[in-house]
This record gives structure tokens, C-alpha cells and sequence, in this order.
């Protein structure tokens, strides 16, 4: 076989046909060098329309200038620019989780100032990372925290468990990184090459996915929601039918991760040691996918959960919490929730406005404005969505 491929393969036919071979070697070149050339041209020109790679702390001022513009260059910056965003607000209330917490809003704490760093943690682990990045000379008064019983299942762990988001500027790596996120979207959207620096309602923005589908990060940290969710968030009575079990975020589970308590205890101190009331909130989940986890077996997890809060675990660890899992009428209504797992501004609203209720967060927020939540929760009763009550409101 080697004989064969040698009389085929030989290296005077190379010298032979030296000027043919250098020929094609320029044709292929060019074509291809130039076709690559081509397309990063392209995706340069639209990163430089919609500001895909504009630097974050000039992106950061540019929000602060026009309160209703909307970031988004790509999940994976999320972290970045919320901290420069921080460092800048150093507020005196702020949010830690995932996106369930990512709907509180700044107007639902004034009179203090509020960032949410919703959305770019999902373990406790990320969650201490977070806070590592905070200003040496900066203390928040309070720090809300996502706390749910799938965030200790150790399947949603394994799944979850991914380096903490970056925390660094944007460099040729990122660069590059935000040409790949607008070839994945004008790849699928051609017509998307053509956004610039307002979404398809006017609105202003930054980045193609907050041109092209409307989502993104607010002044305050929370988040838009999509086009595609604003259609229909709040709008299917068969939500319990959208649910997949056994999938993120409710793997079935016997019992809590006690290698993850571990770590939920460090940062709960970590908290502490920044001056700050730690307060772990479990967030509605709709009640018909409730009940059903409640009386599926294959979630003992969940009752391992609701233990370690009645048996007074946490409070033991000085951590404030809230498991508003169940909240009615809210948790029962379809009409309040995005999805089955993530409630909308209403709900948020009106989790909030219960905790300030207790005696430990009032003596840290003792001038929240009450008044102002309950007005507003009135206001939208007789809405036809429930999903905003702020919108550019801060």
C-alpha cells in the first residue's frame, strides 16, 4: 500500500509542477484569506453598529447618562459589567443569585440605593466570588440571596458547577468573543446586520442581543425581558404542561448537598464579615408545579429543604430567611409568572413588601417606602400583563 501511495505521491511530481502548485496555493489563499477578511470586516462593522465591543466602563457611563438604555454583549461579560456598574452605584441594598431573583428592581427599595447581581451566580461558591470583587472600602447594608432547594441538589451542581463568570475587561479575547455572538445571531438573522444602537420598539441599547431580541441589563441590574417572553409571559393557563422533569432546574434529588452547605455557610459569614444582614429568599415557584414536586417522591430533596428551615438550621447560622415558595394568591395564578420558575416584577414587588414586614429587615430598612410598593402592587391588579410595574422607572 505505502509502494502505491508513493508512485502517487512523489516528490519530483511536486518539483516538476512547483509553479502550478504555487499558483493554486495563491488562489487558495486568496480566497480564503480574503473570504475570512471579508466576514470579519462584516462582523466588525456590525459590533461597531450596535457597540458589541465598546469597553464596559464607557458602556456603564453611556446607561448612566440615558437610564432607559439596555446592555447585553453576551451572557458570559454579564459579570463584568454589573461589577463595574457597582463600583460606580455602591449601593446600599443588593441582590446575589440567579435569574429568578433578576426582577427586583431599584424604585422597589427607595429610599436606598440598589443594584441586582441576579443572573450571572448559580452556586455558593460564585455567590463568595461575587462578593470577593466587591471595592475593599465598599459595605452594603443587606444582601439578598437566591436560596432554593434545587440550588443544593447535587445533579444541579455537577451541571452548574462552571468557573465564576469573567470578571475582566473585554481584550482581544472578548473581542473576539462578541464577533462570535454576532455571527451565531446574523448567522440564524441575516437581517439583524443592520440594528444599530435601538431595539426593534425604539428603545435605546447596546449589544445585537438587546438590538435584535430586546433583552438585556437595565441601569439598576435587573433584566428585560425578551420580545418572545413579553408575548407571552402571563399568558398560558397551561403552564404546568411547559415543565420538564428531572431537568434543570429540578433534578430529582434525595437530600441537600452537604458540600454545598458547606460553602453556603462560608459565604453567609463572608457577609457578615463585610458589615452586611445576610437574607436567603426562596422565590414562588407556580403552585400546580409545587404540589407536584411536593408529592413526587423522587424530590426528597425538597423535603430535606422545608426540614433544615423548620428545625431552625439556618436561622442557627444567623442567616434571615424566606421561603415564599408557596405564596398565594400570587403562586397560584399563571398570569404572574414568565415562567414556572421565575416570577415577574409583581411578585418581586410583593415579596418584598411582605419581608419588610418582619422586624430584622425593618430595623435595617427602617424607611423602606411601603407606600409606594402597595400603590403600585393596586395600580396593576387591572393591568393586562403583570410582568413590568417599573419599567424605566429607577
Amino acid at each position: 500500500m505505502f509502494l502505491n501511495l508513493s508512485s502517487i505521491i512523489s516528490f519530483k511530481t511536486f518539483q516538476a509542477e512547483g509553479s502550478e502548485w504555487k499558483r493554486f496555493g495563491k488562489i487558495f489563499f486568496l480566497l480564503t484569506g480574503g473570504s475570512v477578511l471579508i466576514l470579519a470586516a462584516i462582523l466588525e462593522c456590525v459590533s461597531w453598529r450596535v457597540g458589541q465591543t465598546i469597553p464596559y466602563d464607557e458602556a456603564a457611563q453611556e446607561q448612566i447618562k440615558n437610564s432607559a438604555l439596555i446592555w447585553n454583549e453576551g451572557d458570559s461579560e454579564q459579570a463584568a459589567f454589573k461589577l463595574i456598574r457597582m463600583q460606580q452605584a455602591r449601593p446600599g441594598v443588593i441582590v446575589i443569585g440567579q435569574s429568578r431573583m433578576s426582577q427586583f428592581r431599584s424604585a422597589m427599595f427607595r429610599p436606598y440605593g440598589f443594584y441586582n447581581l441576579g443572573q450571572i451566580a448559580w452556586t455558593f461558591s460564585v455567590y463568595s466570588d461575587l462578593l470577593r470583587q466587591l471595592p475593599a472600602d465598599y459595605s452594603p447594608k443587606i444582601v439578598f440571596f437566591s436560596l432554593d432547594f434545587f440550588n443544593l441538589n447535587p445533579r444541579y451542581l455537577a451541571d452548574y458547577a462552571m468557573a465564576p463568570p469573567g470578571h475582566g475587561g473585554s481584550g482581544w479575547l472578548g473581542h473576539l468573543d462578541a464577533w462570535r455572538e454576532i455571527y451565531s445571531i446574523v448567522s440564524i438573522h441575516p437581517d439583524a446586520i443592520m440594528a444599530g444602537r435601538s431595539d426593534a420598539r425604539g428603545e435605546p441599547c447596546i449589544g445585537l442581543r438587546a438590538a435584535y431580541y430586546g433583552e438585556g441589563v437595565r441601569l439598576d441590574g435587573s433584566e428585560a425581558q425578551p420580545f418572545r417572553a413579553l408575548n407571552t409571559a402571563g399568558r398560558n393557563p397551561d403552564l404546568f404542561h411547559t415543565v420538564q422533569w428531572d431537568h434543570p432546574p429540578i433534578y430529582y434529588g434525595d437530600a441537600v448537598s452537604d458540600e454545598e452547605m458547606a460553602k453556603l455557610e462560608k459565604f453567609i459569614a463572608q457577609v457578615r464579615a463585610h458589615g452586611a444582614t445576610p437574607v436567603g429568599v426562596q422565590m414562588p415557584i407556580y403552585g400546580p408545579v409545587l404540589r407536584a414536586i411536593e408529592h413526587n417522591p423522587r424530590y426528597g430533596i425538597w423535603k430535606d429543604f422545608q426540614n433544615r428551615i423548620g428545625g431552625g438550621y439556618f436561622n442557627r447560622l444567623g442567616l434571615i430567611v424566606f421561603d415564599y415558595s408557596k405564596f398565594p394568591p400570587y403562586s397560584d395564578d399563571y398570569r404572574y409568572f414568565i415562567d414556572a420558575f421565575h416570577p415577574t416584577e409583581a411578585v418581586c414587588a410583593a415579596t418584598l413588601l411582605k419581608m419588610s414586614g418582619d422586624p430584622r429587615v425593618r430595623a435595617v430598612l427602617p424607611v423602606l417606602d411601603t407606600a409606594s410598593l402597595q400603590r403600585k402592587l393596586e395600580e396593576d391588579r387591572n393591568a393586562d400583563q403583570h410582568v413590568y410595574l417599573y419599567r424605566n422607572e429607577f
